[in-house]
């Protein structure tokens, strides 16, 4: 039941995009809350620094970091990659070149395994550069390069200004 409040989530952004709030920005990193039905949201989100691939058309690609007052703040990490992610396939998020994690898809987005949240999260506060590979439905694979620079003062201000 909350995968699919999550899936919502993702799809309806930008219906609630009027009543969102910047809670600021911190290096690479933008922090947002907003309120729906369901109660507070707070998401610290980036675009990536570069792109590559061999796509003509492709929409907008964020790495989130949200967390909900109705899942009693737990975080989740995910991707919007722009693109329909390929059946089957996971995407793959690199820290600094080291150990890998397998988000699943889910249509556009992607979304790590909970049990694995934590230890992605130590690695962004610890690295600089992030990578996101994945393949479109149309075989196109992409890489997308993430700065790290600000996610750690943007966790912070998501603790202490929605989390508490």
């Amino acid at each position: 039941m909350i995968f699919l409040r999550l899936l919502c989530l993702f799809f309806l952004l930008p219906i609630f995009a009027f009543g969102e709030e910047s809670l600021g920005k911190f290096g690479d990193w933008s922090l947002y809350r907003y309120s729906d039905s369901a109660g507070e949201t707070c998401t610290l989100s980036s675009q990536p620094l570069k792109s590559s691939g061999a796509y003509t058309k492709r929409d907008a690609v964020y790495f989130h970091i949200t967390a909900r007052a109705e899942s009693d703040w737990e975080y989740i990490l995910s991707t919007t990659m722009g693109y329909p992610i390929k059946s089957g396939s996971e995407i793959i998020v690199q820290i600094d070149g080291r150990k890998e994690f397998n988000f699943y898809a889910q249509g556009e987005h992607s979304f790590l395994n909970s049990k694995q949240t934590e230890v992605l999260l130590d690695r962004l506060r610890a690295g600089s550069l992030m990578l996101v590979k994945g393949v479109s439905t149309r075989g196109t694979a992409t890489t997308d390069r993430f700065s790290l620079r600000g996610v750690t003062k943007g966790l912070q201000m998501m603790q202490k200004k929605c989390i508490g």
